[in-house]
C-alpha cells in the first residue's frame, strides 16, 4: 500500500471515514441503488439524517461481506424500519 493509501486508511481507522468509493464499482452501484430505492419510501426521499443512517448501515454490510442486492436490500430494510422508529424531535 503507498503512503497516500496507508495514510487514508489510518485516517480511515481513526475516524471511521466510511465512503462509498472504498468498494468497486458495482458495489458502490448497488449500494446506491439500495439506498434511493430504500429512501424513496420515506416522506420526500428522507432527509440527511435519515439517508446517511441508511448508507452507513449498508456501508458497515458490504465490509462484513454482505454484497449482493438481496443482502443489501435487506439491510436496508432494516435500516428503514429503525430510521421510521425514531422518535421525533419536536
Amino acid at each position: 500500500m503507498g503512503g497516500r493509501m496507508a495514510y487514508i486508511e489510518r485516517l480511515r481507522r481513526k475516524r471511521e471515514v466510511w465512503t462509498v468509493m472504498e468498494f468497486d464499482e458495482r458495489l458502490q452501484a448497488n449500494i446506491e441503488v439500495v439506498l434511493d430505492e430504500i429512501c424513496s419510501e420515506l416522506p420526500n426521499g428522507g432527509n440527511h439524517e435519515s439517508r446517511k443512517f441508511v448508507a452507513e448501515q449498508l456501508m458497515q454490510a458490504a465490509r462484513g461481506g454482505k454484497t449482493s442486492l438481496s443482502e443489501l436490500t435487506y439491510t436496508g430494510r432494516r435500516a428503514l424500519v429503525h430510521v421510521q422508529n425514531r422518535p421525533k424531535s419536536a
